[in-house]
């Protein structure tokens, strides 16, 4: 894939609450540091994490046991569009430049607005009742 990306280390890795791309390949059993899934050109910043643990949630139910999982992970590479990096630093990323999307409450939003409606507010909210009890 031809990527206009480069990899970067940056320290910090919280960048706020965006709206993420997961991507996954299969274990094929062979230790590597990378993970190599399919990435998206559009997504200006990406990370390869392997799982680090998984743990189940609300295994104290009976409606919610084996349901969720909440997965920890460990970044292994960052692919970071040029565009976003500090002047004069490889490794930082420009929290002015960064715009990332951002979920809140089933609705898109960038730092200056909504952006566009989300398929996920067409769902009920009682729908997620069962989540509240974790």
């Amino acid at each position: 894939m031809h990527t206009p990306h480069v990899v970067t280390a940056p320290h910090i890795l919280y960048l706020g609450t965006p709206v993420v791309l997961v991507s996954t390949v299969n274990e094929n059993g062979t230790p590597n540091l990378t993970v190599e899934a399919p990435r998206a050109l559009e997504c200006p910043l990406q990370f390869e994490a392997v799982v680090a643990a998984a743990h189940g949630m609300g295994e104290d139910s009976d409606a919610l046991r084996g349901v969720l999982s909440l997965i920890e992970v460990r970044v292994t590479r960052v692919h970071v569009h040029p565009d976003l990096l500090m002047e004069g630093h490889a490794n930082r990323i420009d929290p002015d430049k960064w715009m990332p999307l951002i979920m809140s409450f089933q609705k898109f939003y960038g730092l200056s607005g909504q952006v566009h409606a989300s398929r996920l507010s067409d769902i009920q909210e009682h729908a997620y009742e069962p989540l509240a009890k974790l």
